[in-house]
């Protein structure tokens, strides 16, 4: 269940926002760079795609590799030490 709730979070969030701000965002920044006089005349942006599946993928195989091992990590703590690390944080916190 938290693998496939960090897989549609995953996807929406970080990876696609990411992908949709780039894709938008490039040719303004190209355009502003002209401008200053910061890159070449001869650097143009083209119309590849690798770098934004790059980026979604990356994005989404992180998000799940940290579900994974949180999910690893977790399930070997057992009941009572889970119940005696909750007593412990609670009067802490007191």
């Amino acid at each position: 269940m938290v693998f496939i709730e960090a897989f549609v979070i995953g996807v929406l969030a970080p990876a696609a926002v990411a992908c949709l701000l780039g894709a938008a965002g490039t040719p303004r920044l190209a355009t502003w760079l002209a401008d200053a006089r910061h890159r070449p005349a001869w650097f143009r942006i083209g119309e590849q795609t690798w770098p934004l599946h790059t980026a979604f993928w990356t994005g989404l195989f992180v998000a799940l590799s940290g579900v994974l091992v949180t999910s690893w990590r977790d399930g070997r703590v057992g009941p009572t030490e889970a119940l005696r690390e909750s007593v412990v944080d609670a009067r802490a916190t007191s």
